[in-house]
């Protein structure tokens, strides 16, 4: 057709003077490929012949092409898992120095109960006591009855766990993009930062920075700060940041000079000054418990542990195994596998049933190397629409495979 004629007479002019340069690989060489492919009568003729063959073998071909796709849509899906919660967390940009600090419970009995949660105490204590701490920060969860008025009406919300009391650090350990405001705010009493979607959530279109709401029909606290939700990929899932002072005033009877006084929803995180520093840190650790826990600091033994380690320890809360990560890696090899070799005996099975029309073609001059690619070509085909078919089917069944993990994964690997 015309584009060939193009194409020729694009080969036959000045690129054949870059043969042999780079621009020849990256300009010449291609256009003869493409040249091959559209301009070769053979090659449509092949083209013409193997959608002839794979029609008049309609099972044949829809077996093949529903196998490996169901099989590869399995396995877009199960990688997708993994991707994700290999992902966790990874993004903050000082990850590789980012910790919480754990502690073990060595009980009278011999036991050992491995707890996440610290005292409130212990966060501005490390930062006192050693300076190879830049950072550290106390996230205390806590279930929260939320109160915002509009036009003299109040409307009510229990948040059960996207509330949290924290302090400036916590911004400054953690990546966060703010759209309104600075972690600043949070040293102050009764203000509180907002992800963008519970700004939405509690005011609308209304701009949210100076409003006010009331924390369970008491503490009245000033919105001061909005920031960008927080992606998918991680397990710090808290929309609602209440300044650390304030839960002091909210909850006036708490253990906060109380060493001994520790619970799970209650965490501090530490960021040091290098990763390199950690474990001198941790073999400091039983000193600091015998300064400050007395008697007692055989029972409470301290040690920091690696952000990226708090997704998968599940003896610290950790929401999922490595060994349970492999499996499901291992689970979707085998998928793609198994509907690769399902792919490869049915393919084989039918060759074997052509045998006449390859007597046939070879009669009528068709080398071996020619029914060769005859049926790579074929293949190939029905390769490359189970590739598509398997991206259309992973996007149509994630919707419930994400109910089902209950993720909010793409088939692109993005996270929302």
């Amino acid at each position: 057709g015309e584009s060939c004629k193009i194409i020729k007479n694009r080969i036959d002019g000045d690129w054949k003077k870059e043969q042999g340069t780079s621009g020849y690989y990256n300009n010449y060489a291609p256009l003869v490929l493409l040249s091959i492919l559209l301009c070769s009568k053979t090659a449509i003729m092949q083209l013409k012949f193997t959608l002839r063959v794979l029609s008049r073998n309609r099972l044949f071909t829809f077996l093949n092409i529903a196998g490996l796709a169901l099989g590869m849509a399995g396995g877009i899906l199960v990688f997708q898992l993994v991707k994700y919660h290999l992902s966790v967390d990874t993004y903050h940009k000082n990850a590789d120095r980012i910790y919480r600090a754990v502690v073990d419970l060595h009980l009278g009995d011999g036991s050992i109960e491995r707890e996440r949660g610290s005292a409130y105490i212990l966060h501005s204590t490390l930062k006192k006591e050693y300076s190879a701490v830049e950072r550290t920060t106390y996230l205390a969860h806590r279930p929260l009855t939320v109160a915002v008025s509009e036009n003299n009406n109040v409307h009510k919300y229990l948040e059960k766990e996207s509330a949290a009391f924290t302090n400036a650090d916590y911004f400054g350990i953690f990546d966060y993009e703010w759209k309104a405001g600075t972690p600043a705010v949070l040293e102050s009493p009764n203000t509180v930062v907002l992800t963008e979607r519970y700004a939405q959530k509690f005011f609308g279109a209304t701009n949210p920075i100076g409003k006010s709401i009331k924390l369970d029909n008491q503490q009245s606290v000033v919105v001061a700060g909005i920031v960008k939700d927080y992606p998918a990929n991680t397990d710090l899932k808290t929309d609602i940041f209440v300044s650390l002072p304030t839960l002091k005033t909210l909850v006036p009877k708490y253990g906060y000079e109380d060493w001994g006084w520790i619970e799970s929803s209650k965490e501090t995180f530490v960021m040091l000054s290098s990763a390199d520093l950690k474990e001198n840190f941790n073999k400091q650790m039983p000193a600091f418990s015998k300064k400050y826990y007395g008697a007692d600091s055989e029972i409470f033994q301290y040690h920091l542990q690696d952000l990226s380690d708090i997704h998968f320890n599940i003896d610290y809360g950790g929401k999922i195994k490595k060994s349970t990560i492999s499996l499901l890696l291992i689970i979707g090899v085998l998928m793609v596998v198994i509907a690769c070799i399902n792919f490869i005996n049915l393919s084989t099975a039918l060759s074997f049933k052509r045998y006449k029309e390859v007597g046939v073609r070879k009669t009528l001059g068709s080398s071996q190397l020619q029914i060769f690619w005859q049926f790579i070509g074929e293949s190939v085909l029905l390769s490359c629409i189970a590739l598509v078919l398997s991206i259309i089917t992973a996007v149509l069944i994630l919707p419930w495979f994400n109910y089902l993990a209950d993720k909010n994964l793409q088939v692109n690997g993005i996270y929302a």
